[in-house]
């Protein structure tokens, strides 16, 4: 008796592609995304209250298709030039699906896992999610917030530009 493989091997393929092959491969979009966000992004110098002073604190991060790097700098003034600290955290990143804000803004979902423990000023929320429009780089709400709101709202208060 003799079998015949090529319909076997037909649905083995179609079966490895639609549960493996897919996820791997990134969208069109998804890769105009990961392009868009290379390079060098620095927030405003502004103020923050923590506990009993304030300190001016300034964010730049810093994409390379599967890293980021955060730089945070402290300053002790708001002319944000004598610098107070300064802290760095190395992330590995994925980039994920397309999401829907509440708004109805497209972002995608990003996830951020740091090399090390990063210290409360320079972290980046795990599960998050980023949007690029018009040379300005914006991520998900704060800390502060659940994931599930954060997921579903920019911080239109701290954007990052070039």
């Amino acid at each position: 008796m003799q079998l015949k493989s090529g319909p076997i091997v037909l649905v083995l393929g179609f079966l490895w592609h639609s549960c493996y092959a897919a996820p791997l491969v990134g969208s069109g979009d998804r890769l105009q995304m990961l392009k868009k966000i290379q390079g060098r992004w620095h927030s405003k110098c502004s103020l923050v209250t923590t506990g009993s002073s304030d300190i001016y604190r300034q964010k730049q991060i810093q994409f390379s298709f599967t890293h980021a790097q955060l730089r945070v700098t402290e300053y002790h003034s708001g002319r944000c030039i004598e610098e107070k600290a300064r802290y760095s955290v190395k992330y590995h990143f994925v980039l994920g699906d397309e999401l829907l804000t509440d708004d109805g803004q497209k972002v995608y979902a990003v996830d951020f896992s740091a090399d090390e423990e990063p210290p409360s000023v320079a972290f980046l929320q795990v599960k998050n999610i980023i949007r690029f429009d018009g040379g300005e780089l914006l991520l998900g709400l704060p800390v502060g917030l659940g994931s599930d709101q954060r997921l579903k709202r920019l911080d239109s208060m701290h954007p990052y530009r070039r």
